[in-house]
């Protein structure tokens, strides 16, 4: 409908011209009564309050404090339950010892972490690492080391418990036809007429430990978030599935122990075991020391923050394949030297009667396929 420009002015201010020849004419418009918002208690809410449960839960489920430790949560509570529900089947009783604070850890904690900054308030970068995601990273992983070091010993020490040590035998006759016809420390015994080697090596795999906290605590500070989530997945899934799962189904003791675990003779490997006590009377070594040490609490029952008796496969080994993986991150030379250490590790393993040869090739090849698959992984949820 058409109207001259008095009569809608009479009706609404507010117009639209249009133009027709020579004569300006507008066009009526209509307006809508401007509605009033309904009262809080009648306005239309969400049923159950559904769409802003889902919202507040979809924020969380994507902060990056979550993001980055809520599978290592996840993982290490699910282990501890399920240590705890194969010991009530088992019937095994008040064995499990959780423990939220290691002494040691916690001084190699402050002095790492103190060289740290110190580092990048010189290089003024400091500012990155004192952020909240950084710290509540830091601070999850000095809550859960100790909880899933106590745990996974707690559980170790008893696979004997849950299946009798039963391959020893069969891991030395594959050590055997593996190396064609020798003993695998055999190959090595040149190592055993230079003390000091042998110390160097004992040494080495001593360090170990200092090793996997740094690397830890280096983990947890690392800014390099999709390298942080593999280093400690992988490091979990080698522990719970090779140490655990592993451990228990192919319950060894080790070489050192062999004379212990079965019938058979003579005892290859009491010749190397011999010449490790002869080098032992003149200054200890740590490897003869912890194993005494360990087959004590293994007699005696006693709980033991390190103790646990299990060779198949090495968790020394996985974890020095671990680190090389870790390593090459960081370039060829850092990965190079890891490797160098990989191989004192497989060496000090035989000749200090630790391990099989198996035990190391098994875990340093197992770790490099969980690493692989968690590594795919964390590409597709970085």
């Amino acid at each position: 409908m058409w109207i001259t420009m008095q009569e809608y002015r009479h009706r609404n201010p507010v117009c639209k011209r249009a133009v027709n020849g020579s004569q300006h004419i507008f066009k009526e418009q209509k307006f809508e009564p401007k509605q009033e918002p309904e009262p809080l208690g009648e306005q239309k809410q969400p049923l159950f309050g559904l769409s802003s449960s889902r919202f507040r839960l979809s924020a969380l489920w994507n902060h990056p404090i979550v993001m980055d430790n809520l599978s290592l949560v996840v993982l290490v509570a699910g282990y501890i339950a399920a240590i705890y529900a194969i010991h009530g089947f088992f019937g095994i009783e008040n064995r499990i010892v959780l423990n939220f604070y290691y002494d040691w850890f916690a001084r190699v904690a402050i002095i790492f972490s103190g060289l740290f900054i110190l580092v990048h308030i010189r290089h003024k970068s400091y500012r990155r690492y004192l952020t909240a995601r950084s710290l509540a990273g830091v601070a999850i992983i000095f809550l859960l080391a100790p909880l899933f070091k106590s745990a996974f010993a707690s559980f170790k020490q008893t696979i004997p418990l849950l299946h009798p040590f039963s391959w020893d035998l069969a891991f030395m006759r594959l050590d055997y036809v593996l190396h064609f016809g020798q003993h695998p420390w055999m190959l090595l015994k040149t190592i055993l007429d230079y003390p000091l080697l042998v110390r160097i090596i004992d040494y080495f795999y001593v360090f170990w430990f200092v090793i996997l906290a740094v690397q830890c605590l280096w983990m947890a500070w690392t800014r390099r978030r999709r390298l942080r989530r593999c280093f400690f997945i992988s490091t979990l899934l080698v522990w719970i599935l090779l140490g655990s799962g592993l451990g228990t189904l192919f319950s060894s003791a080790g070489p050192c122990y062999f004379s212990q675990m079965t019938d058979a003779a003579p005892n290859p490997y009491s010749p190397l075991m011999t010449r490790l006590m002869e080098i032992g009377e003149i200054e200890p070594l740590w490897a003869l020391e912890n194993q005494q040490g360990l087959w004590e609490f293994h007699n005696d029952g006693t709980w033991y923050s390190f103790g646990g008796i299990s060779a198949m496969p090495s968790i020394h080994l996985a974890m020095s394949m671990i680190f090389v993986m870790v390593a090459f991150n960081f370039g060829k030379l850092p990965g190079y030297f890891s490797i160098v250490y990989l191989l004192i590790m497989q060496i000090g393993s035989v000749i200090l009667g630790w391990h099989y040869a198996v035990d190391g090739y098994a875990g340093i090849l197992l770790a490099a396929a969980i690493w692989c698959a968690v590594y795919r992984y964390t590409a597709r949820n970085h």
